[in-house]
């Protein structure tokens, strides 16, 4: 069964395709409910998680819709096989979830769907689009980078080691906020501590290795 803060997901998970729409409330940490008198509404996911109010989410969902719009998606393949009543392409999730962690959008529940094998990506081709500057980058990490991950390591390292700094974090979002929270200021500018910045970098590492989270008793 899967743990109770994510099983809104799990309808939506189970679908054949998305429209670029759902997707992007999803990564927003929303869900799009369409109504007949109106264009839309939405609900949220797991207010806990998403610590953001309302009104940062639909920044947030407009800036990842920004992103999908100006993204060459090629949808003269498989992963895209048919228009919705409104003209439009679907994608399936498997696609949606690649085509975000390609651009460093942070999914907090990724690693329990695919625990609970709602999502498969090992067998899903990664999206084709256009990502240049991504592709040019990927052999060199570049100095600054460098220093700003390293600087992370050390301050995930002093936390676990620290007496006086060691923590119960319920989340990886709750051990971002409490990283920007207590260093963010402290370090020097541009040190890669905003919230913004340790999401795409874990996003990252998520590519890489799925982060097992602890689950609290019900």
């Amino acid at each position: 069964m899967p743990h109770k803060k994510w099983e809104v997901l799990e309808p939506w998970l189970m679908l054949d395709f998305w429209r670029p729409s759902e997707a992007c409330h999803i990564f927003a940490g929303l869900i799009e409910i369409p109504l007949h008198d109106r264009e839309s509404t939405f609900e949220e996911i797991n207010e806990e998680e998403y610590s953001d109010d309302i009104l940062d989410r639909l920044l947030r969902k407009k800036e990842i819709e920004l992103a999908w719009n100006r993204t060459i998606h090629n949808t003269d393949t498989k992963e895209v096989e048919s228009y919705d009543y409104g003209g439009s392409w679907l994608f399936p999730p498997e696609y949606c979830i690649k085509w975000a962690l390609w651009k460093r959008i942070e999914i907090p529940w990724l690693d329990w769907a695919i625990k609970e094998d709602l999502i498969n990506l090992k067998e899903t081709p990664r999206p084709t689009i256009n990502t240049p500057n991504v592709a040019q980058s990927e052999g060199n990490l570049g100095v600054k980078r460098e220093k700003n991950i390293l600087r992370l390591i050390s301050i995930l390292t002093e936390r676990m080691v620290n007496p006086d700094m060691k923590s119960n974090f319920r989340s990886v979002a709750h051990l971002i906020s409490d990283i920007t929270e207590k260093h963010q200021t402290s370090e020097p500018p541009n040190s890669g501590l905003s919230k913004r910045t340790l999401d795409s970098l874990l996003a990252e590492s998520r590519r890489v290795r799925p982060i097992s989270e602890s689950e609290p008793d019900d």
